[in-house]
């Protein structure tokens, strides 16, 4: 009886041929991905930061983004919201909008360029998210990110913890 080897052989000419490399780097992750998720789900995590970026958290504890991802989205903390490179507690959230809020009030315009600002001072990278769960949208007057101004989207919630239902991820 001969024995089955499990070498997987792509074989090809000139060319790696991408769409069967990718098919099988998927499969062979699959279930590192699917043990990572259980690992932490069995983890007793508390979280104080205000601010949890997926990818810093990832590295923290020795797992992948994908697989952080996936648990926090699935079941938030209940005080943070999702976005889809972090979750900001919704304190934080409502501390930005008012300083988003406090800058508008003040010129009655908001330059994208100022609230980018407002929200990356407060150590988020994803800062366009964070504009849209609060609910601004960005208005383009030209290809100029100096001419782009931030604006409330009619209908959307003012404060950060109605925000916050609608997850994002």
């Amino acid at each position: 009886m001969q024995k089955q080897s499990h070498v997987k052989v792509i074989r090809f000419r000139n060319r790696v041929p991408l769409p069967p490399v990718i098919r099988f780097l998927d499969e062979a992750y699959r279930g590192t991905r699917i043990t990572q998720v259980g690992l932490i789900r069995s983890l007793p995590i508390v979280f104080t930061e205000s601010v949890v970026n997926y990818a810093e958290f990832a590295q923290r504890i020795g797992l992948s983004f994908e697989a952080v991802k996936t648990v926090l989205a699935e079941n938030p903390p209940p005080d943070y919201v999702i976005i889809p490179t972090t979750m900001v507690r919704r304190d934080k959230l409502e501390q930005i909008a008012g300083k988003i809020a406090e800058k508008a009030s003040q010129s009655g315009f908001l330059p994208l360029s100022a609230a980018l600002e407002v929200v990356e001072a407060e150590g988020i990278e994803d800062a366009t998210s964070v504009l849209e769960t609060l609910g601004y949208k960005v208005v383009w007057h030209g290809i100029s990110m100096e001419k782009a101004e931030v604006t409330r989207v009619e209908n959307k919630p003012q404060q950060a913890s109605d925000a916050g239902h609608s997850q994002t991820a």
